[in-house]
């Protein structure tokens, strides 16, 4: 697009054959380039910048842009940091910038060839341009977001809250054989740091927040590829957000099943950019991925595939019930995915939700094993999806050694849980202790309770809270109940409240 100084004749276009016309009469103030770098390099392409006359202010956007990966989720890049403080292992420093598309033209600079002097410049967030009054023609920096230092947000932390360093000191401390009077299971054990690493995509429900996303979990299984476990909006974001921009392409391409529970649309909306950007990087010959859902999200997948080309190969998860068979066209590539992914079991299990609302039970083998024998303790994580307290995903999850659940309600709103099939905090405790799972970990909070819910300090033997971007490796589940004391001092409303409002003020000035 172009804001344009009126009047005078369009800019000029490319047309075949043909490099670029003259210069216009009036030239365009400002020219906004969505062109990826394969275009915007296009000798034809920089030709037709060129024409447009050296007046004209170029700006390049997109992510391929440098700058554009300074996080706008401030608030949520801020609390990171802060995390990362407490359990470097399970909140992992985002990068600053994600990685950037490979671009010519950094920053500003002048580009000259055989059409004269091009004058381009990096878009950044909130960047503005003035186009009247005249006398204040040009870009307006004064809202564009200040470069975001992780290292300064986490030395202000060290040197104010020195109660909360030390509270946190006691997830670094070594483990003890048996945490909290429970046994470490053989499991955990066995898998070492290689295994599976949960990575929460997005942990609020119904709508992203400030502070969180939307469902969706990534189960990175290491040199075995992952697995997705839901797909709400902005999951391939959040993707980025945590492993950078060619990290996250990565990720993608080494997807080998997406499991969607049900569907509402913050649990799937994020499904068709994922898969497009599998295609984008895998190229259109790639095998299709295999989508796992209920028989309801099959239909509206092959119409948003009749507007963009997606590869999948879709799956009803009522053929992954117990005791269902799954058609024989489907169970080869089913088989095929669980063996790369080094599962034994994969169940969808029915709840109390929604049409087809399904939770999930998955047993694997620990890195290294190819077959389950003697001496093999296979680990068991199982998802509830959306739920109320659900008999038959008890007996799923009985004795795992990670069950994630939706906390969604506080306790007080047990009517509003009742009325919209969720649960509150306490149900969803007691269905880790009635399972007996080693680590319950609650997740899927309303908006309502944007950063700690309650969590009382009787749960804190077994239960941990999920953040969005966590990463919650099967290593570090005996350590993470001992977080809670720390994360109820860092999230202390009124302190949190204050520190929040002075970075805001900073970044007004």
């Amino acid at each position: 697009p172009a804001l344009r100084a009126p009047p005078g004749p369009p800019p000029c276009l490319i047309t075949e054959g043909a490099a670029a016309s003259t210069a216009p009469e009036s030239p365009a103030l400002v020219v906004a380039h969505l062109s990826p770098a394969s275009v915007a390099e296009m000798p034809e392409y920089r030709a037709w910048m060129a024409a447009c006359g050296p007046s004209t202010q170029h700006v390049m956007v997109s992510h391929m842009a440098p700058g554009a990966g300074s996080p706008m989720l401030q608030s949520s890049a801020r609390i990171h940091a802060r995390l990362n403080v407490l359990a470097p292992s399970v909140f992992p420093l985002l990068p600053d910038t994600p990685d950037a598309r490979p671009a010519a033209d950094a920053g500003s600079a002048a580009v000259s060839d055989s059409h004269g002097s091009t004058t381009i410049s990096a878009a950044e967030n909130l960047l503005r341009y003035t186009m009247v009054p005249v006398a204040s023609q040009g870009f307006d920096r004064r809202d564009v977001v200040e470069p975001f230092s992780s290292a300064d947000v986490q030395a202000e932390l060290r040197q104010d809250k020195a109660d909360i360093i030390d509270a946190a000191a006691a997830f670094s401390a070594p483990s003890d054989p048996t945490e909290e009077g429970q046994s470490v299971p053989e499991p955990i054990r066995q898998a070492g740091r290689d295994t599976v690493e949960v990575v929460f995509l997005g942990t609020g429900a119904a709508m992203p927040g400030k502070y969180r996303n939307v469902t969706g979990i990534y189960l990175h299984m290491f040199d075995r590829g992952g697995m997705l476990l839901d797909c709400g909006e902005s999951s391939f974001a959040q993707l980025v957000r945590r492993y950078g921009w060619e990290g996250a392409r990565q990720v993608v391409s080494n997807l080998s099943c997406i499991w969607i529970s049900h569907m509402h649309a913050d649990h799937h909306a994020g499904l068709p950019r994922l898969l497009a950007m599998r295609r984008e990087v895998l190229g259109p010959h790639a095998e299709p991925m295999l989508v796992i859902g209920p028989k309801m999200l099959r239909r509206p997948l092959l119409g948003y595939a009749s507007t963009e080309p997606l590869l999948f190969r879709f799956l009803d998860s009522a053929h992954t019930m117990e005791g269902a068979e799954v058609p024989e066209e489907a169970a080869q590539y089913l088989q095929a995915a669980m063996q790369q992914l080094g599962l034994l079991h994969l169940q969808s299990v029915p709840v109390i939700h929604c049409t087809q609302a399904c939770g999930i039970a998955l047993t694997g083998l620990p890195a290294g094993a190819s077959t389950e024998g003697e001496g093999t303790a296979p680990w068991k994580l199982v998802f509830s999806g959306d739920t109320r307290p659900c008999p038959a995903l008890v007996t799923a999850a009985k004795d795992a050694t990670v069950l994630i659940h939706e906390a969604t309600f506080d306790d007080e709103l047990i009517a509003q849980a009742r009325a919209k099939n969720h649960c509150i905090t306490s149900e969803a405790i007691s269905i880790g202790h009635q399972a007996g799972a080693y680590r319950t970990i609650l997740t899927h909070f309303s908006q309502r309770y944007p950063k700690l819910p309650t969590v009382q300090d009787s749960f804190s033997a077994s239960t941990c809270v999920a953040f969005d971007l966590m990463s919650a490796n099967l290593a570090d589940l005996p350590a993470l109940p001992r977080l809670l004391p720390a994360l109820k001092l860092l999230f202390d409303e009124g302190a949190e409240e204050e520190a929040e409002a002075e970075a805001d003020v900073a970044i007004a000035a």
